[in-house]
């Protein structure tokens, strides 16, 4: 909880860069601060079919601590603490996605796949456990990609990568095939999923168990419909037909031509926080804005990233960008305001786009007033400034942000993203 309210910090500054030039606004501020932390009811903030499923239940009361709603979530594999309600989402169609695999586990379908997997052939498997290094290095013409994967899995300590014997035999690819088809990411960090998806996996590729065999044997339970960018869509299916090692490669290169520094390259790709599908989704989300400028800004900042939480926040401000130039307004360029990048428009609007659950008027915010103005006001040319929220924000908040002279969007998340998942 402590690391993660150090990310919320991060975020909360971040947010914080937002209150700009407040000459002859301050009797228009707030005279109380909202009271910390603040208190809903589940209910009224999630729909009926997240409450509850057969192996989970989301607890009747929310904590906010003035940017983001912590979930008490029980589960039959133990109790958690969720912060911010898509990182919930996203858990939730992951204990859907287990449900399932469990059923299908017990299903004929796949002990069959085991009967088949107790046969198969191990290839070449005996030589690459005990020589692994000599036998990829004598094999050399008619598998650059899969020499590339096996060969990177011997010598790296990423902790993403299949071990040799399981990139050889497609092991890897096998489980992100299912990962893709259950909509969740293959890399969680879940560990009840990963051990069931591992199992489902090995039924694959070792006995020819297939997503299509395993929903025609146990029907598919829908998930939870989270909003996701047609960029989202695409990664993902990047993310299920590349290794590891590919991605690392795809973004490297994307990252290069679109003026990042190598430096900075490196400490983005480098960063433990992000696994593969997070820094894809980041990084194919800025890619597809072609027509911005200054998008190695926002590399900068994001490489800054000490923990999951920031990671994923940033994450989701890159998708929220990528989604507002696609669907709202041509943008510019990236701007740097104490080394935090925004969106200028080229009509010389500045947009802040923030996926916070509920934003209150703190003594954070109303400290970063006085430094923020002054750096904001160096924007030359600005003509106006607005600000995206993903949830929503008190009235003291909104009075403060307006007085500030900001105008307030509260619950863009439909006017951003155009799709659902999974």
């Amino acid at each position: 909880m402590r690391r993660f309210k150090r990310g919320i910090l991060f975020g909360a500054v971040l947010f914080g860069l937002l209150l700009t030039g407040l000459t002859g606004g301050w009797a228009q501020m707030p005279t109380a601060f909202d009271q910390t932390p603040l208190r809903f009811r589940t209910a009224d903030l999630l729909p009926g079919n997240m409450l509850q499923g057969t192996n989970y239940t989301v607890g009747p009361t929310v904590e906010n601590d003035g940017f983001v709603h912590t979930f008490a979530l029980q589960t039959k594999y133990g109790s958690y603490r969720l912060e911010t309600t898509e990182l919930l989402q996203t858990r939730i169609n992951e204990l859907i996605a287990l449900k399932h695999m469990e059923a299908v586990e017990r299903s004929d379908v796949f002990k069959e796949a085991l009967k088949k997997g107790a046969k198969a052939p191990l290839f070449a498997a005996k030589s690459l456990v005990t020589q692994p290094v000599a036998t990829v290095k004598g094999t050399v013409s008619g598998i650059g990609r899969w020499f590339s994967d096996v060969g990177r899995s011997i010598v790296s300590d990423d902790p993403h990568q299949e071990n040799v014997l399981k990139t050889a035999l497609g092991y890897a690819t096998v489980k992100r095939q299912f990962a893709y088809q259950y909509g969740i990411d293959p890399y969680t960090r879940f560990e009840p999923l990963q051990k069931q998806l591992a199992k489902i996996a090995r039924a694959g590729f070792a006995g020819g168990l297939t997503p299509r065999l395993a929903f025609q044997a146990i029907p598919r339970t829908a998930g939870v419909v989270v909003r996701g960018s047609s960029t989202a869509n695409s990664m993902r299916k990047l993310v299920m037909d590349k290794s590891p090692a590919e991605l690392h490669k795809i973004n490297r290169q994307k990252l290069l031509a679109m003026g990042t520094t190598q430096s900075t390259t490196d400490a983005f790709l480098d960063n433990p926080y992000y696994n593969p599908q997070e820094a894809t989704l980041l990084v194919g989300e800025l890619d597809n804005m072609r027509t911005v400028s200054g998008r190695a800004l926002f590399i900068g900042a994001a490489a800054l990233a000490d923990q999951t939480s920031v990671a994923r926040y940033m994450r989701l401000r890159a998708q929220m960008a990528g989604s507002y130039v696609a669907q709202v307004a041509p943008a510019e360029r990236f701007v740097e305001v104490n080394g935090v990048p925004f969106l200028m428009r080229k009509d010389d609007v500045v947009i802040g786009l923030f996926p916070l659950d509920h934003v209150a008027w703190t003594p954070l915010l109303h400290q970063k007033l006085t430094t923020t103005s002054r750096a904001v006001s160096q924007l030359p040319g600005l003509k106006g400034r607005e600000v995206w929220l993903e949830g929503t924000v008190s009235a003291a908040a909104r009075q403060a942000l307006e007085a500030a002279g900001w105008v307030v969007k509260e619950k863009v998340g439909a006017q951003l993203k155009t799709k659902s998942q999974p």
